[in-house]
């Protein structure tokens, strides 16, 4: 396994000024239909206000974008690309505006006056491109510097869109978990995590030369990396989906994300001697 290290420099990135109206071209040209570069929804109001930051003449935060294999993605701000673009398409008027607007309450784009148009598509925006050559790892660490929170959704995101061709598998298997009634309390996003600890746990020995300092995140998209962890969960599948299936989340939850990971482990490698989860719980509490 190689070392955990991550070394950015300003050559990652470049940085370009595109006004609204280039950016809605992109959107349709390269985005639309990518639902990878969008962490929300946004609401037919926040929509509005998206535009109306426009039309205010507000200073406006800027995009970033990952372009390193060749397929565009808004890592943020791609929730106001869409309104800018779907509001250009007439397809919301606006509403629910916070400041002196009421002019423009109720009005699509169409009913706009050209002056308005033209300051909302007009309108400059500083976007930020990630460069092709930086390492999927690398790129984990821009997209969970620019999130909020790195809970259990934000990974389940980030890791979806950066390492789709080997995160698919863990995604089945807790798709696979989660069809059993008696375990829908769990959070599929939450699971997904689960079932990445677990299999750190399993190939734990590989990482043994490299730094036991790193994150436990930073470990996971190592082993997301490893060409032998695809045939390897292939070939456990209903043995992972069993260990899964021994806990039901709810009691294990009040103990933490350790317990519930040790727990994991101790049932992969016990096998049908594995124990309860109230023996363990008080084995583990002494």
């Amino acid at each position: 396994m190689p070392q955990f290290v991550t070394e950015l420099s300003n050559n990652d990135f470049h940085t370009q000024i595109m006004t609204v109206k280039e950016l809605v071209e992109d959107w349709y040209a390269n985005v639309q239909g990518n639902k990878r570069s969008l962490g929300r929804i946004p609401s037919k109001a926040q929509k509005s206000r998206y535009v109306e930051a426009l039309l205010i003449g507000m200073p406006l935060q800027p995009l970033y974008v990952d372009n390193c294999d060749g397929n565009r993605e808004y890592i943020d701000g791609g929730e106001r690309i869409l309104s800018y673009a779907e509001f250009e398409q007439n397809k919301f008027p606006l509403t629910s505006l916070y400041y002196k607007m009421q002019q423009y309450d109720g009005l699509y784009f169409r009913d706009m006056s050209s002056l308005a148009k033209q300051k909302i598509l007009q309108a400059k925006i500083q976007v930020h491109v990630l460069n092709a050559g930086l390492s999927r790892q690398d790129r984990f660490g821009i997209y969970a510097c620019l999130k909020s929170r790195l809970d259990s959704d934000t990974l389940r995101s980030c890791r979806k869109r950066i390492y789709h061709d080997s995160y698919y598998v863990v995604e089945s298997i807790a798709d696979e978990v989660v069809k059993d009634e008696n375990h829908r309390i769990r959070k599929t996003a939450s699971l997904e995590n689960e079932i990445c600890h677990l299999l750190v746990s399993v190939f734990y020995k590989d990482f043994v030369s490299s730094s036991r300092t790193a994150h436990i995140d930073t470990v996971v998209n190592e082993l997301l990396d490893e060409s032998k962890l695809v045939p390897f969960v292939n070939d456990n599948r209903e043995r992972i989906i069993s260990v899964l299936r021994k806990s039901s989340g709810s009691i294990m939850k009040r103990h933490g994300v350790h317990a519930q990971d040790l727990y994991n482990a101790v049932c992969f490698y016990a096998g049908t001697n594995s124990i309860s989860e109230s023996d363990f719980l008080k084995a583990y509490k002494e």
